[in-house]
């Protein structure tokens, strides 16, 4: 005769292991702190400009962050500017993934996005995966 509970009790523990696994599909990877910079490229009007994005990541949160703009348009450095000074106050203390999901500057629409792609482009570069 089986034990019902055993059945039951060993399929919900096993039911609950791999809803978590499918959670978080980074078991093994992890944000390595240090510092880290990429030039992401973007248009406006019709222009293309870039912004070079610096950020020191600790404990695996942003610590410091540094935007340049590209300093041959000066559209481009207005805008780089507005949103370097809007953003300051928001990333620092939060994760890559937190600083990808957060609301930027109207008005700095490609600055913004290209910062976003600056961001992805920087949590590859701080990614490690363990082997397992």
């Amino acid at each position: 005769m089986v034990n019902k509970k055993t059945v039951f009790g060993g399929s919900f523990l096993m039911l609950f292991l791999l809803s978590a696994c499918g959670q978080n599909a980074t078991i093994g990877s992890s944000v390595k702190d240090g510092s880290y910079g990429v030039q992401q490229k973007y248009t406006v009007e019709e222009n293309s400009f870039y912004i070079d994005v610096k950020t020191t990541l600790k404990d695996g949160k942003i610590a410091m962050m540094n935007i340049i703009p590209d300093p041959n348009g000066k559209t481009a450095q207005k805008y780089a500017s507005a949103f370097q000074k809007d953003i300051q106050s928001k990333i620092i203390g939060k994760t890559i993934a937190e600083a990808k999901n957060m609301g930027y500057v109207s008005g700095a629409s490609s600055t913004s996005q290209a910062f976003i792609k600056a961001l992805e482009a920087i949590e590859k570069q701080a990614t490690t995966t363990s082997a397992q």
